[in-house]
């Protein structure tokens, strides 16, 4: 007969990431699998450069091995928070190598305060549409870094927009507003510069059924194609 101390154990993210920080090897066998392909495919959207992604996935997971501060409460949104920065970093390090100055000209769309209206459904469906993801992607690389960070950490990883406004460190009321001009932005790419072939169907209709997002491939990077979720819908990720 099982013992059954044995399923009175916490698995929890942040009760491995106290055991980790204890010196339980096992915690990080345990961890990295969890948050290797979404870290490596948020880091990916966000560069652009897949063996770039692939070097700062491995440093954010130095980083958190080796962080000797307060656990976090929440671990998901920290470890995010944690490789964010660290891409930021790297995209600073790397506009100054090339004497361009980063743009921080606040935009209409960093105000909290500003109501905006909820996301156009026809904009949705175009982010989340399955004929060819590939086409998504690289629009999403045209939007601003700011926009861009936010429809991923909504769409591709499930975040709430609290999750969201504590990586990104702003106001959920700038992260709604984030949202709604990133995608429409993205609505206005997608049509007018990878307008669907003729007599191809159009964009589905809010709330048609989707296929079920593929399924990890074994030290694979799935989420390179993976399709985003909508809100709510929980990622296998």
């Amino acid at each position: 007969m099982s013992d059954p101390r044995h399923h009175s154990i916490d698995t929890s993210d942040e009760a491995l990431y106290r055991r980790l920080l204890a010196g339980d090897v096992a915690a990080l066998e345990a961890l990295v699998p969890r948050y290797h392909g979404p870290l490596l495919a948020f880091l990916y959207r966000l560069t652009g450069d897949r063996q770039q992604a692939e070097d700062l996935v491995q440093e954010t997971f130095t980083r958190i091995v080796t962080y000797r501060g307060e656990p976090p409460s929440r671990f998901r949104p920290w470890a995010f928070t944690v490789a964010r920065n660290i891409a930021l970093d790297h995209l600073r390090t790397a506009a100054r190598r090339q004497s361009i100055a980063p743009r921080v000209t606040p935009s209409a769309d960093d105000d909290p305060f500003i109501t905006v209206p909820d996301p156009d459904p026809g904009a949705l469906d175009l982010v989340l549409r399955d004929d060819d993801r590939r086409m998504v992607a690289a629009a999403l690389q045209q939007l601003p870094p700011h926009q861009r960070e936010t429809v991923v950490l909504r769409f591709y990883h499930d975040l709430s927009l609290n999750e969201i406004a504590e990586v990104t460190g702003v106001a959920v009321g700038t992260v709604k507003s984030r949202l709604f001009h990133g995608l429409r932005r993205l609505k206005t790419l997608l049509i007018d510069e990878y307008p669907a072939p003729n007599g191809a169907a159009p964009p589905p209709s809010p709330g048609t059924p989707r296929p079920q997002q593929a399924k990890h491939a074994e030290g694979g990077m799935a989420h390179d194609t993976a399709a985003p979720v909508r809100p709510g819908q929980r990622s296998l990720a």
